[in-house]
């Protein structure tokens, strides 16, 4: 595999019009060929086919530029930042939330 990607729907009866899109990765020798782009934009189609979804939530870690980048080039908008979203060892990283509303 080149790449994989989670989508989970919220199972409350109140958060049922929310998808979460979550474990992103695309193999380092195939990032920068629009491998990411092609698994989230088969996702957001098979959502968008799904007439109740209303919006797509995800998380980012800040340092993570590019995948940023594409999430925002195709339409995701920040809306919160979590100041230590991460721990590994002694070491911290914040995570950008953003959702898409389709």
């Amino acid at each position: 595999a080149v790449g994989i990607m989670g989508l989970s729907r919220d199972g409350s009866v109140k958060g049922r019009h929310k998808a979460i899109l979550w474990g992103m990765w695309v193999r380092p020798s195939h990032r920068r060929r629009g491998v990411g782009r092609l698994l989230v934009g088969h996702g957001l189609e098979f959502l968008r086919r799904e007439t109740d979804i209303e919006q797509v939530l995800l998380s980012v870690v800040t340092g993570n530029v590019g995948a940023a980048a594409l999430y925002e080039s195709l339409g995701f908008r920040t809306y919160g930042l979590e100041p230590r979203a991460l721990k590994t060892g002694s070491t911290y990283a914040d995570e950008r939330h953003m959702v898409l509303l389709l």
